[in-house]
This record gives structure tokens, C-alpha cells and sequence, in this order.
């Protein structure tokens, strides 16, 4: 057992939760705070792009796990969709640019 993490009983996996309506704007604040974190960055290095790649990922982990795991209203669903729909692209332009920076680097 750890002596540093608390790790808590997980919920039952098949039920679904609601979302409060107070913290689901929360949760799109913090998505759209990746965003801007990802968007603020000055990629120069290969370490950058990971970076970078990372939040992205994590940001889209988010809302897939968001959407599958709460009832919400299919609008606040087709957002969501569109928001991740955005960031694999920012994915794919932040894989290109990589591939940019290592023929630089070459």
C-alpha cells in the first residue's frame, strides 16, 4: 500500500453518472486552459513537440472519457466531439511541424 497516494475505490464502470451543471464548465475551462497552455508554447525542440503533443493528447483523453462516462445534452456532445475533432488536428500540425523542426535540426 502506499504510503504517498490514496488510492479510492473506483465507482461501478458501467453505471453513468450525471454531470453537475455547475462543473461541467469547469471541466471546459480546464480543457480550453490546455488549449491555451498548448497554443502559448514556443516549440523549438523536440522536447517542446512532446510537450506540447502530450497536453494535447491528455486534453482529448478528457473528453472522450467526459462524453463516455456522463449523460449530457447531445449539443453539449456535439461540442465536445468538435473540440476533440480540433485538437487531433492540432496533433497532426504539431507532428508536422516536429518533422519540420528535425530537418532543421539534420
Amino acid at each position: 500500500m502506499s504510503s504517498v497516494l490514496t488510492f479510492h475505490q473506483p465507482h461501478n464502470a458501467k453505471s453513468k453518472t450525471t454531470a453537475s451543471p455547475r462543473k461541467l464548465p469547469e471541466i471546459l475551462a480546464n480543457v480550453a486552459a490546455l488549449l491555451a497552455q498548448v497554443q502559448s508554447l514556443n516549440i523549438q525542440t523536440t522536447d517542446d513537440i512532446r510537450h506540447a503533443i502530450f497536453i494535447l493528447e491528455l486534453t482529448n483523453s478528457c473528453i472522450r472519457l467526459l462524453i463516455e462516462q456522463t449523460k449530457l445534452d447531445e449539443t453539449i456532445i456535439t461540442s465536445l466531439l468538435t473540440r476533440s475533432a480540433m485538437i487531433d488536428l492540432r496533433i497532426a500540425e504539431t507532428r508536422r511541424e516536429a518533422a519540420h523542426l528535425m530537418e532543421k535540426m539534420i
